[in-house]
């Protein structure tokens, strides 16, 4: 079992890896937003050669970070339930990472409740959740995540992480039933043993209705 230093820390001490992609805007801030906070922590989960899962890959960005923390010698599973995300997280993927540096990829089109069954306990890195609905004006809104399948999802999760494994669940309050799925997760959450578990709970108070950040370590 290797070392690692906790994953879940003080916003104002997040440090981004160097990466070959454009600068954004947020990337000199000390306080970052939710979809790079999600990418320090995985980066701080994810090693070369790990195991990942995508539980709602949607257009693939996700999908792509955790590719290439993985590697060439690791795996990523992408989950999506319409097969129009697969297609697209498929192809954004293929466009955006040379097969030599791709990973094992398995593509999942199935609702994000249900992990593939060879898939062996304590032997993931991160889950990556990603609640709502599909991002994009073309995107079908009424085919949205549901609190009940979302905590299944969860709990089997739960179960596949190893020890100093990583759950990031961004949820989308401003969504239609997002402030009730978002209720749901704290909930399970904060249920869970401290002694096995840490969870983090994080939200950008002077935005109104922003997504909030919950995650979830595997104590070493």
């Amino acid at each position: 079992m290797r070392a690692a230093e906790p994953l879940l820390f003080v916003l104002s001490a997040c440090v981004s890896r160097p990466a070959a992609r454009p600068v954004k805007a947020w990337d000199n801030q000390l306080l970052p937003n939710q979809a790079k906070l999600s990418r320090d922590l995985w980066a701080r989960a994810i090693r070369p050669g790990d195991t990942a899962i995508d539980a709602t890959c949607g257009r693939g960005k996700d999908t792509l970070t955790l590719a290439e923390m993985t590697g060439a010698s690791g795996m990523v599973v992408a989950v999506d339930i319409q097969p129009s995300a697969i297609k697209q997280s498929k192809d954004y993927v293929e466009k955006n990472l040379s097969p030599e540096k791709k990973p094992t990829m398995l593509w999942v089109n199935e609702s994000h409740e249900r992990f593939p069954n060879d898939i062996q306990a304590e032997s993931v890195s991160a889950i990556v959740y990603n609640l709502g609905y599909l991002p994009g004006d073309d995107s079908d809104r009424t085919i949205v995540t549901k609190s009940e399948s979302t905590i299944r999802s969860l709990q089997a999760g739960l179960e596949l992480l190893r020890r100093g494994g990583l759950i990031t669940v961004t949820a989308y309050i401003k969504q239609e039933g997002g402030p009730e799925e978002e209720a749901a997760v704290l909930d399970m959450a904060s249920n869970l043993d401290p002694k096995l578990w840490t969870v983090n709970y994080v939200q950008w108070i002077n935005r109104e209705l922003a997504p909030s950040i919950i995650a979830i370590e595997k104590k070493i």
